[in-house]
């Protein structure tokens, strides 16, 4: 479990997250990568989970127009959810 804007969450599920609002705007990994000043290679490396910046986070949820709360709340119940085996 790694902290996350100071919340204790599963940085793969934060990726995954942000995997599914990228594909809910039918947006590629380059144009999110454009948008948020990254590599696509950076960004696929986000959402895979093998990367955790708040920073990242921030950028790539603006140029989703995705707010942070959003990413972070479902990661958040994506957590809670399994470790309570709901």
């Amino acid at each position: 479990m790694d902290q996350i804007a100071g919340r204790d969450m599963d940085k793969t599920e934060v990726g995954r997250q942000l995997s599914l609002w990228r594909k809910r705007r039918g947006m590629t990994l380059q144009e999110v990568a454009d948008g948020a000043g990254y590599s696509k290679t950076y960004i696929w490396k986000l959402e895979d989970g093998q990367v955790n910046s708040l920073d990242a986070l921030i950028k790539i949820c603006e140029a989703l127009d995705v707010p942070v709360s959003e990413i972070i709340k479902a990661a958040e119940e994506y957590t809670d959810h399994t470790e309570h085996g709901d």
